[in-house]
């Protein structure tokens, strides 16, 4: 009740401002009321403009994304270039890899069936075939497997 007894108040104050006659204090009532609504008007118009400004701002960081975007691309296809040139000189080092590779695994594959014939491995020196590389290893079946298990 005293809410609504305040706003009766209000009400009955604005109509005894607003009373033709009252001269300065009416005029000042009404161009408050005005200033007031253009304010209101300008504030919308700010707001306006600043979401404006916003949306060029994001548009212009979309384009700088694009731009760092376009660069990074450039350099990764020349860092590319590299690799390939350098994939390419590697060619002949992968060669001998997947050679010593195979070496490698034929060699596992003689002491594995070596070892399961119940023998010793015996390789024979290229140059004069009379002489083992073999002479003194392995000394036994043991020795052998866990070579083999190491390659």
């Amino acid at each position: 009740m005293a809410l609504r007894g305040l706003d009766l108040q209000v009400v009955e104050a604005e109509k005894t401002l607003s009373v033709p006659g009252e001269g300065d204090v009416a005029d000042l009532l009404l161009r408050a009321e005005q200033i007031r609504e253009r304010a209101k008007g300008l504030q919308a118009l700010v707001g306006e403009r600043l979401r404006g400004l916003e949306r060029e701002l994001d548009a212009a960081a979309d384009e700088g994304v694009v731009e760092t975007l376009v660069a990074d691309a450039a350099l990764v296809r020349l860092e590319l270039a590299d690799v390939e040139t350098d994939f390419a000189t590697l060619a002949p080092t992968r060669l001998e890899v997947d050679a010593a590779e195979m070496r490698v695994a034929s060699m596992r594959d003689e002491i594995d069936a070596a070892a399961k014939q119940g023998r010793l491995l015996s390789v024979p020196n290229p140059e004069f075939p009379a002489e083992r590389f073999t002479d003194r290893w392995p000394e036994s079946q043991v020795q052998q497997t866990t070579y083999s298990r190491r390659l």
